[in-house]
């Protein structure tokens, strides 16, 4: 499944482009750092997820959220902030962010924030006779 991700920092975008390749169930699309770019990806391409920063570099996560949410189809949303905060997570979740994580203390919850966001579920199955 094909996944955008909407991030100002090259540095953590790179991370969240590998970190998507290595789970083995989605593909990232690219990085964008703006809001425009990202409108212009989400209408031409149909990614079935966006893994968004607040901060973006032409204004915030949340104001792109908005703009999805009063003009195009919705598309399931993962938002990435650098805080904990009340305040975000109920933001996030009136604009329509399915999932709010600190991504610099739940960076791991990522892709299992999308598998459950997007019913994938990893292969955990195991050939019984190869353990005997």
């Amino acid at each position: 499944m094909k996944v955008l991700v909407i991030e100002n920092s090259s540095a953590v975008c790179t991370r969240l482009l590998e970190l998507l390749s290595e789970s083995g169930r989605y593909e990232g699309m690219g990085c964008v750092t703006c809001a425009a770019a990202a409108i212009e990806l989400i209408e031409d391409c149909r990614p079935a997820a966006l893994l968004l920063d607040v901060r973006l570099a032409d204004g915030s996560g949340f104001k792109l959220l908005e703009t999805l949410r009063n003009g195009m189809n919705p598309v399931p949303t993962v938002l990435l902030a650098e805080i904990d905060s009340a305040q975000y997570l109920q933001r996030a979740e009136a604009l329509g962010a399915a999932v709010v994580l600190n991504k610099t203390q739940q960076f791991g919850e990522i892709v299992p924030a999308l598998d459950r966001l997007l019913g994938s579920v990893p292969d955990t199955t195991h050939n019984e006779e190869s353990r005997s």
